[in-house]
């Protein structure tokens, strides 16, 4: 949300709002905490948008609300999925579209069975090659 001008969420929502839903829908539990505010110093102290990690997926659909905050934010670099950084933005997709179980896949809607396809292809990409992979980054091992 931008700090001054047209948004179309308000300016009054504050950060102790927002995250009141976190906690409500991520309850402290044994291996499990939700911070009592975002640690956006984290995310920047690893690189912010330009985060990378090998073979980790990014998946984002282009329709949640914190979208800006996100690998495939508006903001962020244009990238290119590649095997080893694969990304997957979904478009029309919302928060954990992707993620839900649904029993009659043939239910599901054909951008989130595409997701799905990819996602599939993806690791079993890399299973073919486990045993020759060598992690881009070596030395944080």
């Amino acid at each position: 949300m931008p700090k001054s001008g047209p948004s179309l969420i308000s300016h009054l929502l504050q950060v102790d709002y927002t995250q009141q839903w976190s906690t409500w829908s991520f309850p402290h539990g044994k291996y499990n905490a939700t911070p009592p505010t975002p640690n956006l110093e984290i995310y920047v102290f690893y690189s912010g948008f330009n985060f990378k990690a090998d073979r980790l997926a990014f998946v984002n659909g282009n329709q949640i609300k914190m979208l800006d905050l996100c690998y495939h934010s508006n903001n962020a670099p244009q990238r290119c999925s590649t095997n080893t950084y694969p990304e997957y933005p979904i478009a029309d997709d919302g928060h954990h579209w992707d993620s839900y179980e649904i029993q009659d896949i043939a239910a599901e809607p054909q951008f989130i069975q595409q997701a799905h396809l990819r996602q599939v292809t993806t690791v079993k990409k890399r299973l073919r090659s486990f045993s020759s992979w060598k992690p881009q980054f070596e030395d944080e091992l």
